[in-house]
């Protein structure tokens, strides 16, 4: 299920970002928004479906997302996945079947 928000801490997001370049940051941004939306919270491990989704033509946008990738994401199973947005998925997903079960 696609949670249609997600949580964002600005001071913890900004301690463990502050050292990418501009293209760098928003190929984050883009790749944990990609990453929420799609089942499972995660991407498939396929460069080329993960830079069209991105939206990375240029050779600085495609590197920007490969620098992203190397350093924030994990790939197991064939699946790009990062780990404090797949905890904070499960957090949100919890809550959210709580909320359905209560309602009923």
């Amino acid at each position: 299920m696609s949670l249609p928000y997600f949580p964002m801490y600005p001071s913890d997001f900004e301690a463990k970002t502050s050292h990418l370049t501009i293209a760098e940051d928003g190929a984050y941004n883009r790749l944990i928004r990609i990453c929420w939306m799609t089942p499972g919270c995660s991407m498939p491990a396929d460069e080329e479906w993960v830079m069209r989704r991105a939206r990375a033509h240029s050779e600085q946008d495609r590197a920007a997302v490969l620098a992203i990738l190397e350093e924030f994401f994990t790939v197991e199973n064939g699946r790009y996945s990062n780990a404090r947005l797949a905890r904070e998925f499960s957090a949100a997903n919890d809550a959210h079947e709580r909320r359905k079960v209560a309602g009923s």
